[in-house]
C-alpha cells in the first residue's frame, strides 16, 4: 500500500517538480544528467557493450533503465541536441539512437504506397467474388 502511494506521488510530479526535487538535494539537473552519462560511458568502456535491463548486476540494470529514460525524453522532445550528441559519442549509442529516430518517423501514405507497390503488393486488395 505504501509503495502504491509513493508511485502515485511520483506520477503526479511534473518536470518542474522533478527538477526542483533534484536541485533541493544539491544536485543540479544538468550535472546529474552529465554524471549519469559519464557513468554509462565508463561502464561501456569497461564492458565493451551497452548495459541490459535484466542484468543481475544492479548498476548495469540501472544504467540500462537510464537509457530507457533517455529514449522517453527523446520521444517527447525533452532531450536537447547537445545531450543527443553526447550520447552518440558512447560506443553503441549512435546505433541505438538511430533506432529511436526510425520509430519516430511518420510514414506518409504516398511513401507506403510506393514501397508496397515495389514489393508487389497493393494497399487495396479487391475481394474475390
Amino acid at each position: 500500500k505504501q509503495k502504491r502511494s509513493r508511485l502515485r506521488q511520483i506520477a503526479s510530479w511534473n518536470k518542474a517538480d522533478i527538477a526542483s526535487k533534484k536541485q533541493s538535494r544539491g544536485v543540479p539537473l544538468q550535472a546529474s544528467w552529465t554524471s549519469r552519462c559519464m557513468q554509462l560511458q565508463n561502464w561501456v568502456e569497461d564492458h565493451g557493450r551497452l548495459p541490459v535491463r535484466r542484468a543481475a548486476d544492479k548498476e548495469e540494470s540501472r544504467l540500462a533503465s537510464w537509457i530507457g529514460t533517455q529514449r522517453a525524453s527523446f520521444k517527447s522532445g525533452r532531450l536537447d541536441n547537445a545531450q543527443l550528441a553526447r550520447l552518440r559519442q558512447i560506443q553503441g549509442m549512435a546505433e541505438r539512437i538511430g533506432g529511436w529516430e526510425c520509430r519516430q518517423r511518420n510514414w506518409e501514405l504516398p511513401e507506403v504506397q510506393r514501397l508496397t507497390q515495389q514489393a508487389g503488393y497493393s494497399l487495396h486488395q479487391k475481394s474475390a467474388e
